[in-house]
């Protein structure tokens, strides 16, 4: 029986319009990605049983990170409703879990808020449509699909799926880590623990990638099933199936993704005086977490220990083209840096020094060095970030910047004072005295990379991302208290 649409109904109609997704031959090879070739039209039929529940982690939307079961997406349009009944009934409530307090909401609407969050900017548009009131009855059995009426094929998908937007761009190793990874991590845990289950999946929009940085992280340290949301929908109907059902469907970023933004060194966001007075989301028992889990992701045992301390020297120096000899020059770089790894050998000769150039290491080659290192000598900066991922008890030096007497934007250890109150690493600080006659650093711009405008901003930009020279002298202390000599 057909309904009024002026009729409150509980379910979703969606319209997909997909323009053609520009994925690089990186983004289907490695994170299973069918490229769409022209435009692909499909309507989206959002359906959910009448039984489910939506559970949520905080009253806020702004701060929810909800779980919706067997919520199905049908894109046909010429769906028969022979066997189906159509629901005239007022929509029903359903109870949630709040962190403060329970409250009720209509799990179509809760729905349909996070899907509007979710897609929005993107090609997807939402509208009301009809509901299924049998949906209890469906047989989502552990079969990896279903028939419905013998012309409705459904893929039943068992992976708890999180249901993600993507914001900003993420060039670096250190803003995809800090603003993406890590918040996304913390949504999961929000709903499924602290030890998310490795069997899930996260579906992305908008519809391409901004480069292979982003893609390359959350591949590696979320889910290894890591796909456009496109993409997906089209690997679906490839297989001729006419929607899909997930089991469970996870929505909501937490609120993580904007705090996360606010805490930026440079970041105007209104959210950023909450910085300082909120309780943080960057403690050392989250990043041990993450830790963890972002190891299983990447199949690497636990800290097994060297029959030798490790010392791991960050080289910022990389090939821009596979088996070029030539070494390209980055921010924020250690100079001299073979120099100094002679040298540490020569004053700790029990020690194993490596100085790791990790562009070039695939990430669990990365995992297995940091993961079992036992002092890790980094310039600051975006790759300096895989500190969280030594073992408990190593310790992390720090390098600083040459600073200018009454700097306010561009401060030395910043990022460890915002992000990484670890309590499972040691940290030192190795600072760079600012001296125009100084042999501690280098000013050095790297041609076509951003500058903030006005002489006097891009050279304490520049100031900041110096290189530096270390001496031996200076880091021995340190070395020592690393290394129980």
């Amino acid at each position: 029986m057909l309904v009024d649409t002026a009729l409150s109904f509980l379910a979703l109609l969606a319209l997909l319009v997909a323009g053609p997704a520009q994925c690089s031959p990186e983004d289907s090879e490695s994170f299973g990605g069918t490229a769409m070739q022209g435009p692909l039209r499909f309507p989206t039929q959002v359906l959910h049983r009448q039984s489910a529940k939506a559970t949520c982690s905080a009253s806020a939307f702004g701060k929810q990170t909800c779980i919706f079961r067997n919520v199905c997406f049908l894109w046909r349009r010429d769906v028969p409703t022979g066997g189906w009944s159509i629901n005239v009934t007022q929509p029903q409530t359903y109870n949630y879990i709040s962190s403060s307090q329970a409250e009720t909401a209509q799990v179509d609407v809760l729905l349909r808020k996070h899907l509007d969050r979710v897609t929005e900017g993107t090609s997807i548009r939402l509208q009301y449509g009809v509901n299924i009131t049998d949906m209890a009855s469906l047989p989502l059995t552990d079969d990896a699909s279903f028939n419905l009426n013998k012309s409705i094929s459904l893929e039943v998908e068992h992976a708890v799926t999180l249901l993600w937007r993507v914001g900003g761009l993420q060039e670096s190793f250190g803003h995809a880590l800090i603003n993406q990874a890590y918040p996304m991590f913390l949504a999961l845990t929000d709903q499924l623990g602290e030890e998310p289950p490795q069997y899930l999946q996260v579906l992305v929009t908008p519809e391409q990638w901004q480069g292979p940085v982003l893609p390359h992280v959350l591949s590696n340290m979320v889910s290894q099933r890591m796909r456009l949301l496109a993409n997906y929908f089209q690997g679906v109907r490839e297989r001729g199936k006419d929607g899909v059902c997930f089991r469970t469907l996870l929505l909501g970023d937490g609120g993580y993704a904007a705090a996360s933004w606010a805490s930026l060194a440079n970041s105007g966001q209104q959210e950023r005086h909450t910085y300082a007075t909120g309780p943080s989301m960057f403690s050392s028992r989250n990043w041990w977490s993450f830790r963890r889990h972002a190891m299983q992701v990447a199949g690497v045992v636990q800290d097994k220990p060297n029959s030798r301390p490790l010392i791991l020297l960050n080289d910022k120096r990389y090939r821009d083209a596979p088996g070029s000899s030539v070494l390209q020059d980055d921010r924020r770089m250690i100079l001299d840096i073979e120099q100094l790894a002679n040298d540490i050998r020569q004053a700790y000769p029990h020690t194993d020094v490596i100085p790791v150039r990790f562009r070039e290491l695939a990430w669990p080659d990365q995992l297995r060095l940091l993961s079992t290192s036992t002092v890790f000598i980094t310039t600051q900066g975006s790759s300096a970030f895989r500190l969280v991922f030594l073992p408990l008890g190593s310790s992390c030096i720090m390098v600083g910047s040459p600073e200018l007497p009454g700097e306010q934007e561009w401060q030395s250890f910043h990022e460890l004072d915002r992000w990484f109150p670890l309590n499972y690493v040691r940290l030192e600080r190795y600072p760079i005295p600012y001296s125009n006659t100084s042999d501690e650093f280098v000013v050095w711009r790297k041609p076509g990379h951003w500058e903030p405008g006005g002489q006097e901003a891009a050279r304490r930009w520049w100031l900041y991302n110096a290189h530096v020279r270390l001496h031996l002298a200076r880091l021995k202390p340190m070395l020592d208290r690393a290394l129980l000599v």
